[in-house]
């Protein structure tokens, strides 16, 4: 793969399919092709176990197919819900061989695993906002300053991480208060222009 991280192409995935299932749906032309790319890329993002992807997978793909339906309105209401029916089930039978496996159940385990790690990272993150609270570490530095000064003795297991994996405290430590201010009005605009059409 051109990806260096299971986690790097289920993010990819987590944009690509659905889009390539609303195309499936809504499009004009090559329904079909864009129907079987999605299935491809369902069975490649289940084979990453990424599981935050896993999550979000689903109400992406609902919440596009959801603001698409409004613009096609002519598209009959069958037709949405067989596709929403197939996702649902082609989501629901690839998770099904992982159910009891450890890497699912450690989603839950705040003891331990990328879990403990996540919550670890986050009390690091929340340190380093206290002593950067308005402009923050500036861009590409959470790395440098999370390994060097802010992570826990508890999480030296994974001291290589570059960002906190939470969007709000990305943007913060980041770029600061501006950096909040600008992830706000990002949304404002994204929910504006999505709620017009």
């Amino acid at each position: 793969s051109v990806y260096a991280s299971p986690n790097n192409l289920a993010l990819y995935l987590d944009r690509t399919a659905p889009l390539a299932l609303c195309l499936a749906l809504f499009g004009q032309a090559r329904r079909v092709l864009y129907f079987v790319a999605f299935v491809l890329m369902i069975v490649a993002l289940y084979l990453t176990f990424a599981k935050g992807a896993w999550l979000v997978a689903l109400p992406a793909s609902l919440m596009l197919i959801g603001l698409l339906r409004v613009q096609h309105t002519r598209i009959a209401r069958a037709r949405l819900m067989l596709g929403v029916l197939i996702v649902l089930a082609a989501l629901a039978l690839s998770l099904l061989p992982v159910l009891g496996t450890e890497r699912l159940r450690s989603l839950f385990d705040w003891t331990t695993g990328t879990t403990f790690i996540r919550v670890q990272l986050w009390q690091s993150t929340l340190a380093m906002i206290r002593d950067h609270p308005v402009f923050g570490v500036g861009p590409d530095n959470f790395l440098y300053q999370y390994r060097t000064r802010y992570i826990l003795p508890t999480a030296f297991a994974e001291p290589n991480l570059s960002h906190p994996h939470n969007i709000v405290l990305d943007f913060w430590t980041r770029l600061g208060v501006p950096g909040l201010a600008l992830l706000a009005a990002l949304l404002v605009v994204f929910w504006r222009t999505a709620l017009r059409f």
